[in-house]
Order: C-alpha cells, then structure tokens, then sequence
C-alpha cells in the first residue's frame, strides 16, 4: 500500500523514483481501488485448510517462479501438524505446489515431528525460519540428509 501511495505521490525511495508508466496495472489499483473477497467465519471453519490451501494456491502464480525448498516445506508441515493433521495427509498437502524437494517431503515430515520442538510452536523450525531471512540462506539439502537425520538410531551409550 505505502509503495503505491509513494508512486502516486511521486516520493523518492532509498533506490530513487519509482518509474511506473502509466499503461502498468498499478495505477488501476490506485485510481479505482483494490478488490478483496473476503469469506465468511463459517467457510473456514467448515473447511480448516482452505485458507493455507488457498495462500499456497496463489502464492505458487507469482511471477517470481521460486520453487518452494525444504524450509518452507518444513513451515508448512508445523501448520498442518498444528491442524490436527496425520503424518500421511499433511506429506499430501505439502506435496501440491512447485517443491524442489518432493522426494524429501514425508522425511521433512518426520524430522518435524521428531526434532522441531513440538506443537504448537516447533521453536526449531521457527528460529530456522528466521535465521534463513535474516542472512536470506537456504541450501537444498537433499532426500539422502534427511533420510539418514530422521532414521538414525542415536543413543548415547555409557563408556
């Protein structure tokens, strides 16, 4: 919104003016306004998923083309497991959009179950989640890593 008003203002920002002809959409936005469609209390609660279905939905149209990785896989699991969701149905939502780690997806399950904390917080994730914003990191570790984390027997054995 503020970047739109700051268009229409013709304010400079940190990077100079925003050059946006007027041909470009946005000034449709900020002449008639933007259109919302907002759903009933009753929608969701008839149907949990369909708010988180729907942000994956039109998150995945972006022109941005990012395919989602196993962090954000990993986010997406704490919220279905916070939904009451089983190991199986949440593998199968997470599983509808443009992963780059399909493969990977019913071990990122397991890892969160195991190691991320728990419910409903999953602080694990959580401060992964920053930490990957902050320093803007993500690295595709692979079906192997995970598979080998989330089925390793590691018990600590008295000498």
């Amino acid at each position: 919104m503020a970047w739109l008003r700051c268009v229409e203002a013709n304010i400079a920002g940190p990077d100079g003016l925003p050059e946006l002809p007027k041909s470009d959409p946005a000034w449709d936005c900020i002449a008639k306004g933007w259109k919302w469609i907002v759903l009933a209390q009753e929608v969701e609660d008839s149907t949990p998923t369909l708010p988180s279905w729907t942000q994956m939905a039109l998150n995945s149209g972006n022109s941005i083309g990012k395919a989602i990785g196993e962090l954000e896989v990993a986010c997406l699991m704490t919220h279905f497991f916070n939904q009451a969701f089983g190991l199986a149905q949440a593998c199968q939502n997470a599983s509808q959009g443009d992963q780059r780690c399909k493969e990977s997806i019913p071990f990122i399950a397991i890892y969160v179950q195991k190691f991320a904390g728990g419910s409903p917080n999953f602080p694990i994730i959580k401060f992964l989640s920053r930490f990957s914003q902050q320093f803007n990191a993500t690295l595709l570790m692979g079906q192997d890593f995970f598979q080998g984390l989330t089925m390793l027997d590691a018990r600590l054995q008295a000498i």
